[in-house]
């Protein structure tokens, strides 16, 4: 997926438009997104709600998993989360999500051996400020083709 792409589909989702989101880098197996959510996404003191951060590492994480190259074919499927809070976040957020060469080998050594695959990816959340937000963890699962 080319950067105009993925924002497009970021815009197009009316939960992941209210996340403000901005397509800062992409490239196969990586992307870095900028969100400045609205104020329904916030709660007292303007702190950004878990839903806000939550669902800006999730949606880093399917455009990965959906638009790498080396999972064609395959129909990703999310079966857990779960994020770890460093600090609270009252502006901007941005989330890194990338699937690296060893978790993709590993992923495509499962679908060649059986008919599903599973693997983890991590989402670092930062503020504006570079500080530490939030890690989060997604555990797909990756169906064969039809399935």
């Amino acid at each position: 997926m080319v950067r105009e792409s993925v924002q497009v589909w970021l815009s197009s989702v009316p939960l992941w438009s209210t996340l403000g989101a901005e397509v800062l880098e992409v490239a196969p197996g990586h992307i870095a997104l900028r969100a400045n959510p609205d104020e329904t996404m916030r709660m007292h003191g303007g702190a950004l709600s878990q839903a806000a951060i939550h669902g800006l590492a999730e949606v880093s994480a399917s455009a990965v998993v959906a638009s790498h190259p080396g999972l064609a074919g395959r129909s990703p499927r999310l079966k857990s989360t779960r994020m770890k809070l460093y600090a609270t976040a009252t502006g901007t957020l941005t989330a890194t999500a990338s699937l690296n060469a060893e978790q993709l080998a590993l992923a495509r050594s499962n679908m060649a051996n059986a008919t599903k695959a599973q693997a983890e990816l991590a989402v670092e959340v930062k503020d504006g400020g570079g500080r530490r937000i939030a890690i989060w963890r997604g555990h797909y699962t990756f169906a064969p083709p039809g399935a």
